[in-house]
């Protein structure tokens, strides 16, 4: 589970610098187009869109954090489960383990549904 959280944070690392660098840091530092510029491509700032962006980002930049969340509770599970395989623990640490399982996939799927969002509305 750590391997493929180390996995998964250093592609959502990835993903969202390029993002960010995209749509956040490029339309800032370019400005808003000239009239007489080109439609070269370059990433112009548009107020309407790019305070999204940031928002889109900002709230990609939690899920990275999740990710090392989710590491430890797995090792926590496991041990939880030999606790109870041996009788030293009952299933109430299974619940709250399943609580935080469902809110590391809730923040996951919040941040897929936000990226699915911008990309239908360009």
């Amino acid at each position: 589970m750590t391997t493929m959280a180390n996995t998964l944070k250093a592609q959502y690392d990835l993903a969202n610098d390029a993002f960010k660098n995209a749509h956040v840091v490029a339309p800032y530092v370019n400005g808003p187009k000239p009239v007489s510029a080109p439609d070269d491509g370059k990433a112009w700032l548009r107020p309407d869109t790019w305070k999204e962006d940031r928002k889109t980002w900002l709230k990609s930049s939690f899920q990275v954090a999740a990710l090392s969340s989710a590491a430890q509770a797995a090792g926590h599970m496991q041990a939880v489960w030999e606790d109870i395989l041996e009788g030293r623990n009952d299933l109430s640490s299974v619940t709250a383990f399943l609580q935080d399982v469902r809110d590391f996939t809730d923040a996951a799927a919040s941040f897929n549904t936000a990226e699915q969002t911008r990309k239908a509305n360009p």
